[in-house]
C-alpha cells in the first residue's frame, strides 16, 4: 500500500473530468445566501422552534439544513481528487491538514476576533453570557462543539464539526481504498447512527450528540458522490438522480407539513441524513446529465456570490446583530422584506470586503514565506515559494 499520497494514474478510469466543477460555488452561495435570510428572519420572529412570523414566510425555518448542504458541498468538492488518484490525497495526510488549516483558519480567526468585538462593544450581552478569554481560547481551538464556552457567533458551530470531520477524512479514504467509497459512507452511516443511539439512551455520553455526528455521514455522502462521478463503473449514470433527490425533498416537506416544524426538528439528526443524501445525489446527477438548476447555479451574480461564501457565512450574524432595525410596518411579510432588502445587501457589500482582506490572499498565497513576502512587497519571492509549494 502506497503511503507517499502521490499521484497514481489509474488504467480504469474514464478521461477527467473538469478540475473545478463551476456550479459548486453557486450552490456554495446559495446557500450561505438562505442562512443570512434565515438569522434575519429569526431575529425579527424569535420564536424558535415556533414560527412566531407568518407562515408564507415559514420555509426560513430551515437553516440547519443549508449547513448540510455545505457539508455535502465539502465532501464532493474534497473528494474530487483523491477519486482521481486512487483513493489516495496528493502529498498524504499531513499536507492534507496543512492546505485545510491554511484555507479556513485566517478567515475564521478573524471572523472570531471581529464577532467577539462586536458583542462586547455593539451588543447588549446577556448576563454570564459574556464574551470572555475562554471564548476565544475555545473558539480558537475549534473546540466550542466539546467544551462549553460562550459564542460570539452563532454560525461558529459548523466550522468545528467540519474541522474535526476533516481529521477523519483520511480514515474513510483507507476505507474507500479497502473497499469502496460507497463502502466507506455506509461504514459511516453505520458509526454515527450507533453512536446516535447511544448518546440518547445512555446519559453520561448524551453529549456525543453535541458534535452533529449526522454531519460526518453527510460528508461521507459528499465523497462517495464525488468517486461516483469519477468512476470508471459508474452504477448509477442512467438513472433519474436528480428527480430522485428532489422526490426525496418533496417527501421531506410533506413531512413536516403533517408533523409542523417543532417535531421536525426534533428529528435533526434523521432529517439531515436524509436531506443529505439527497443532495449527495443530485450532485452525482448534476454532473451526468443536462439539468437546468447547474446553469442557473453558474450564472453571474450567483457565481460572483459563490465565492465569498465563506466569509458571507462567517460575519452575517455580527452585522445582523448590528443593523437590526424594527419598522412600524404591521404587515409582518412585508416588514420582513423590507428588513431583508436593507441588511442583505448590507452584509454581503461587507463580506466582500472582509474576504478581500482576510480571505482571498490566502487562496493565491500559500505559504508563510509567500505571505511575508506579500506582505512586504516581494512578488519575485512570492512567485518562487508558490512554485515550491
Amino acid at each position: 500500500m502506497r503511503e507517499d499520497g502521490a499521484t497514481r494514474p489509474h488504467a480504469g478510469r474514464p478521461a477527467q473530468r473538469p478540475a473545478r466543477i463551476e456550479w459548486l460555488d453557486g450552490v456554495r452561495a446559495c446557500a450561505a445566501s438562505y442562512v443570512v435570510l434565515h438569522h434575519i428572519y429569526l431575529s425579527l420572529f424569535p420564536g424558535f422552534p415556533e414560527n412566531d412570523g407568518p407562515w408564507s414566510l415559514g420555509w426560513l425555518m430551515y437553516g440547519q439544513l443549508a449547513v448540510v448542504v455545505f457539508i455535502v458541498v465539502s465532501g464532493f468538492s474534497l473528494g474530487m481528487a483523491p477519486a482521481q488518484n486512487d483513493g489516495y490525497l496528493r502529498g498524504g495526510a499531513r499536507t492534507f491538514f496543512q492546505r485545510r488549516a491554511w484555507r479556513i483558519l485566517p478567515p475564521y480567526w478573524a471572523a472570531l476576533l471581529f464577532s467577539m468585538a462586536v458583542a462586547h462593544f455593539l451588543l447588549d450581552e446577556p448576563p454570564g453570557h459574556e464574551v470572555n478569554l475562554r471564548t476565544l481560547v475555545v473558539h480558537g481551538l475549534l473546540l466550542h462543539d466539546v467544551v462549553p464556552s460562550h459564542s460570539p457567533n452563532s454560525a461558529f458551530w459548523s466550522i468545528a464539526v467540519e474541522a474535526q470531520i476533516y481529521l477523519l477524512f483520511p480514515v474513510m479514504l483507507m476505507i474507500a481504498r479497502a473497499r469502496s467509497a460507497a463502502f466507506a459512507a455506509a461504514t459511516v452511516l453505520a458509526v454515527v447512527c450507533v453512536l446516535h443511539l447511544i448518546a440518547t439512551h445512555v446519559a453520561p455520553l448524551s453529549r456525543l450528540d453535541h458534535l452533529s455526528l449526522q454531519l460526518y455521514a453527510g460528508f461521507a455522502f459528499g465523497y462517495w458522490a464525488s468517486d461516483e462521478v469519477f468512476s470508471a463503473r459508474p452504477r448509477f449514470r442512467n438513472w433519474p438522480l436528480t428527480w430522485i433527490a428532489f422526490g426525496i425533498v418533496a417527501a421531506l416537506v410533506g413531512l413536516v407539513l403533517m408533523i409542523g416544524f417543532p417535531r421536525f426538528a426534533e428529528s435533526y439528526f434523521w432529517i439531515d441524513i436524509v436531506a443529505a443524501f439527497a443532495v449527495a445525489l443530485a450532485f452525482i446527477g448534476f454532473v451526468e446529465g443536462r439539468a437546468l438548476l447547474p446553469r442557473l447555479l453558474t450564472s453571474r451574480p450567483v457565481d460572483f456570490v459563490g465565492r465569498f461564501s465563506y466569509s458571507l457565512y462567517l460575519v452575517h450574524v455580527p452585522i445582523v446583530g448590528v443593523l437590526l432595525f424594527h419598522p412600524p410596518i404591521a404587515d409582518p411579510v412585508l416588514r420582513y422584506v423590507v428588513v431583508a432588502g436593507v441588511l442583505f445587501p448590507a452584509i454581503l457589500a461587507f463580506a466582500f470586503v472582509f474576504f478581500l482582506i482576510f480571505e482571498r490572499p490566502f487562496l493565491t498565497i500559500r505559504s508563510f514565506a509567500a505571505l511575508r513576502a506579500w506582505l512586504i512587497g516581494d512578488g519575485a519571492a512570492v512567485d518562487s515559494s508558490e512554485k515550491s509549494a
